[in-house]
């Protein structure tokens, strides 16, 4: 089994399940599907579009990095390293996104109040905070490797 490490331009990682858009695959992937991003490397693609958040409808750009051996002690997946903070849920898109951060760089704007009130506190956009995505990605990591073990003592059951 291989881990991949791929990089995106809006998330500190992405689902190793992604929702492929047609007019981001080769003619083989034709129409939206579930494609694992093993099945792209396999077939040599490793700069693929995803589109996250359908309302707002983010067009992220992923690129796969490395390849590597998976090391059995370890739990999948796993956050490694990144920059900048993501965009707010719901923030409404690249435009309203661009606004949010003139806004909230402007202490005197008059509708800083109400985005730091809907934010629930100041944004920076550089402060990443690793530790929580760290920690976040860490708990998702524990969760599958609790439901793999479930299930496969579930099918033990079974037999």
């Amino acid at each position: 089994m291989k881990t991949i490490i791929y990089s995106s331009s809006k998330l500190a990682g992405a689902a190793m399940m992604c929702r492929i858009r047609k007019t981001s695959m080769k003619e083989n992937f034709r129409g939206s599907k579930h494609i694992r991003i093993a099945a792209l490397i396999e077939r040599g693609i490793a700069t693929f579009k995803y589109t996250y958040d359908f309302g707002d409808n983010w067009q992220l750009t992923i690129t796969v990095e490395v390849v590597e051996d998976r090391n059995p002690a370890l739990e999948y997946p796993r956050f490694i390293d990144g920059e900048c903070r993501a965009p707010p849920e719901d923030v409404g898109g690249t435009l309203g996104f661009e606004e949010f951060l003139k806004v909230m760089s402007k202490p005197q704007d008059p509708k800083r109040r109400e985005f730091v009130r809907w934010y629930g506190g100041r944004f920076d956009p550089v402060d990443m905070s690793v530790d929580i995505v760290h920690d976040r990605a860490a708990k998702l990591a524990r969760r599958r490797t609790l439901g793999k073990a479930s299930f496969a003592k579930s099918q033990n059951k079974q037999h």
